[in-house]
């Protein structure tokens, strides 16, 4: 895992080193151990090492070709990058190193863009190829690594994150008023390749990008393969090949020269996933290298409290089954309050909830462990189907479909009985997936505009990604979206800032290509039976875990008890938000801002979702000034 960038000038200028150097330094907290540059007039790279695999100098980047041809920076792992040393050396590739970026390398030199589709991992790279005089740049398939780049007439650059770019003084840093007004209004945090701000765009996952004198070229090389939808296939067959993929995504992914520990929530991901990893090391039939896990595993949890968030009770069975390390994190508004500036400037945005928080904890402390790699959960929701309301969405394929007995079956079991604060919750999830024009009438008239928005923003035109999925289920099409192009892409980027801002490398098992294209190949009735979401990976892991996790049916998620600790600071916010930035430049009313303000202050009426975001949207636009994060509550 490292931090990555480049410049590529059209103007045949020579690109400056130092320059470079400003742009990987920034990044170091993404590259401690090591850092390297390339420079051949107008075509420069820089890298910033977290060593992983292989931890001698030959996996120094930007790392060059057996010919000298192409010159590689690559942010993420190869996870199958034995397999493929083992198959290019049938075509006569030698390689000096154990690193899988040589892997890379000889994959592009033998099977040129083509090699993409051969890659199981996460990745973002930029591949400089003298011969062609063109610079070749890749996402992995869902996005897991950032890439984000800006192009004017003189040139083309990019890094893994945006304030590398702008550590060149002549990339603009104006915010995107669309993003914001759609931040703040529907607290929507993805916008397809669009970034916060202007000029500033993200190559999109599943894509690679070609630069050279002609300008850019962009093109998707991956997508879901629906021609493979099988209704017919058993319950024993499925269980059977979900299994296999599933231990075999987590051995590949406990691959390291570091230490490895896991994300440990009390949900059905994560502990699926420490119970899996359990097994594959410390099984009876295991054999494996445990020189970098330990006696144990090191399993890291974030615990409150507030009973509506604390997950212990679901966490301690896990511990229990697997004997794992457990080291438990403890949130606290105080500490939210003293960071919160220094985790915006890490996400370069306005954070859309304070979940965020939990996981910068528990990466910290995973750090402070010894810890450099980490395995979470993210993604089970999308793949497994785990939110509740892809159970509408399945119900309403059975009404659709006109199987009434599925229909009567789901209404008899559905998943438990909602309170006010799970209701608000979900409401704000079903709310990203309806289709954009549903979403337009009921959010986006003049007439139905918020109260409290600024003149500046009643103009604005609501950015959002969408995707025509050809999914045979509406629960099939609802998935695909979110995984897509809504919920998983926010997730993944604040995993990826969160980890990375305290030099960690995040796995995420659950998006082994191979595996979600098996889930999306399945009926509806392997994802949701009997009113239990997630089925199939109930059924195929039951004699894995504990029973009463394996049989859960509620979820709280990477929750925290946001409305306790803003109202623990109001009055602190309130001075915070002051005569912020947000209303001088039209953002939000003045008058109806103070009035919110004063309503939430006497604890009637508060909406605290509605304050997080502005109190986000003025810390992020102070730091836009490259002023040093602070502390909120000081």
């Amino acid at each position: 895992m490292c931090g990555i960038a480049g410049i590529l000038r059209f103007d045949r200028q020579p690109v400056e080193q130092t320059l470079l150097a400003n742009m990987a330094n920034i990044q170091q907290h993404r590259g401690p151990d090591d850092e390297g540059f390339f420079v051949d007039d107008s075509i420069g790279l820089a890298f910033r090492r977290l060593a992983i695999l292989d931890l001698s100098p030959a996996g120094h980047q930007p790392m060059a070709s057996a010919d000298g041809n192409c010159w590689l920076v690559f942010n993420g792992e190869i996870y199958n990058h034995d397999e493929l040393r083992c198959e290019l050396k049938r075509y006569g590739h030698e390689f000096r190193s154990r690193s899988d970026t040589e892997v890379i390398l000889a994959a592009y030199t033998q099977w040129g863009i083509d090699c993409l589709s051969r890659f199981n991992g996460m990745w973002a790279l930029a591949l400089w190829d003298s011969r062609q005089q063109r610079l070749f740049c890749a996402r992995d398939r869902f996005g897991i690594k950032p890439f984000y780049y800006h192009q004017d007439a003189q040139r083309f650059i990019f890094a893994s994150e945006i304030k590398a770019l702008f550590a060149d003084p002549q990339t603009p840093r104006q915010p995107n008023e669309g993003a914001v007004y759609a931040y703040l209004v529907f607290q929507k945090v993805q916008f397809g390749e669009e970034t916060f701000f202007t000029n500033i765009k993200q190559l999109p996952a599943a894509h690679y990008l070609l630069v050279d004198v002609q300008g850019i070229r962009i093109q998707r090389y991956w997508q879901l393969d629906h021609s493979r939808y099988n209704p017919y296939i058993s319950d024993a067959e499925a269980i059977e090949k979900f299994r296999h993929l599933f231990f075999d995504s987590v051995s590949l992914r406990l691959q390291s020269d570091v230490p490895v520990g896991t994300c440990l929530s009390g949900g059905l991901d994560s502990s699926a996933i420490v119970c899996v990893a359990n097994q594959i090391l410390f099984g009876n039939d295991s054999k494996p290298d445990r020189t970098n896990v330990g006696a144990q595993q090191k399993a890291f949890s974030a615990c409150y409290s507030d009973p509506r968030c604390d997950e212990r009770q679901w966490i301690e069975p896990v511990i229990t089954r697997t004997g794992a390390e457990s080291h438990y994190i403890y949130p606290d508004g105080e500490g939210l309050f003293a960071d919160l500036e220094t985790m915006v400037w890490h996400q370069e945005e306005p954070v859309a909830g304070s979940s965020l928080y939990a996981q910068w904890c528990v990466m910290r402390r995973a750090r402070e462990a010894g810890v450099v790699v980490m395995l979470d959960g993210q993604g089970g929701d999308e793949v497994m189907c785990g939110y509740q309301p892809y159970y509408w969405s399945f119900m309403a394929g059975a009404l659709q479909s006109g199987n009434l007995a599925v229909l009567r079956q789901a209404l008899t079991n559905k998943p438990g009985s909602l309170d006010r604060w799970q209701l608000q919750h979900i409401l704000r999830i079903f709310h990203s997936t309806l289709p954009l024009t549903w979403q337009s009438r009921l959010l986006y008239t003049r007439r139905g505009l918020p109260i409290w928005l600024g003149e500046q923003m009643r103009s604005q035109v609501y950015i959002q990604e969408t995707i025509n999925s050809d999914h045979p289920t509406l629960l099939g099409q609802h998935l695909e979206r979110d995984l897509i192009a809504t919920n998983l892409p926010a997730l993944l980027k604040y995993e990826d800032r969160s980890s990375m801002a305290h030099s960690i490398e995040a796995r995420v098992p659950f998006l082994d290509y191979r595996l979600v294209d098996f889930m999306a190949s399945l009926p509806d009735s392997m994802k949701i039976r009997n009113g239990q979401m997630k089925w199939l990976l109930r059924q195929a892991l039951k004699d894995v875990m504990p029973t009463e996790i394996s049989q859960r049916r509620n979820k709280i998620g990477f929750g925290t008890p946001e409305d306790s600790w803003l109202r623990q600071y109001w009055t602190k916010i309130q001075q915070y938000l002051g005569q912020g930035e947000i209303i001088q430049r039209g953002w939000v009313d003045r008058q109806a801002a103070n009035a919110i303000l004063q309503s939430s202050a006497s604890l009637a009426s508060a909406d605290e979702h509605l304050v997080w975001r502005w109190l986000n949207t003025e810390v992020w636009l102070k730091l836009l000034s490259d002023r040093p994060p602070t502390n909120v509550i000081n």
